[in-house]
């Protein structure tokens, strides 16, 4: 029987205010440097890329504060190479970055706080674990969804990040809860559905594109599926 739900944060239960090329772009003109949306694009999607070669490689970066600082200093220098900014030093990339600790960059999806009110009130013990700075309590407590999270767990905030198994069993602990009565929802098939299940916890991936797949665990595209799959899960 599932007591515990956990739930990652970037892209299952928050995404970016405003899409990040939009924002790159904004941000770039107010500097001085005006480029086209689909060339901002372009140049992310192939940072994107590369970040997640890394991201597969088992680094610890982001287990810290400071590594995930580091890591995305990297990205968007990356990304103002690629677009032939002049001034592409890491202070202008540091400018971007502090954006996205405030609460104002992200928000949630439209059916977030309906279903983890929902899911409170149902008595599951809720987590976030998350991939995530210093700052993520403090962006869930402004969007008013601490009221339903009986624990939040950064990355940066613990010294272990996914899909380490002790990030997961860290998540066990605060929740009280043994591997099997605990579920976690993410939309990383590497980070959130290996992690979860090296540490026992049953997954359900997070596919919001609603892209058919064939895979080795349950799939949902949106956080309102989860419910009816809880109930087909009860004994």
């Amino acid at each position: 029987m599932i007591k515990a739900i956990f739930f990652d944060v970037g892209h299952t239960l928050l995404r970016p205010a405003l899409p990040t090329a939009e924002y790159c772009c904004r941000f770039l003109a107010a500097h001085g440097h005006f480029r086209d949306g689909e060339q901002v694009k372009a140049a992310m999607h192939t940072a994107d890329a590369e970040l997640m070669a890394r991201y597969h490689t088992l680094t610890d970066d982001w287990a810290y504060p400071h590594t995930i600082h580091a890591l995305w200093v990297r990205y968007y220098q990356h990304v103002f190479a690629l677009l032939d900014v002049a001034d592409a030093n890491a202070q202008l990339a540091q400018e971007l970055i502090a954006w996205y600790g405030q609460p104002a960059a992200w928000q949630p999806f439209p059916e977030v706080s309906s279903v983890l009110a929902d899911l409170h009130g149902r008595g599951f013990v809720l987590g976030a674990v998350s991939d995530w700075g210093p700052t993520l309590p403090a962006i869930l407590h402004s969007h008013d969804l601490t009221r339903y999270l009986h624990f939040v767990l950064g990355s940066g905030n613990i010294g272990f990040c996914k899909p380490s198994f002790q990030f997961y069993r860290l998540a066990l602990q605060r929740s009280g809860v043994q591997p099997h009565e605990a579920l976690h929802v993410g939309d990383s098939y590497y980070a959130d559905v290996r992690g979860a299940r090296a540490a026992g916890i049953r997954p359900v991936l997070l596919d919001r594109s609603g892209i058919p797949s064939r895979l080795d665990c349950p799939v949902i595209t949106d956080l309102q599926q989860l419910s009816p799959l809880l109930d087909s899960t009860e004994p």
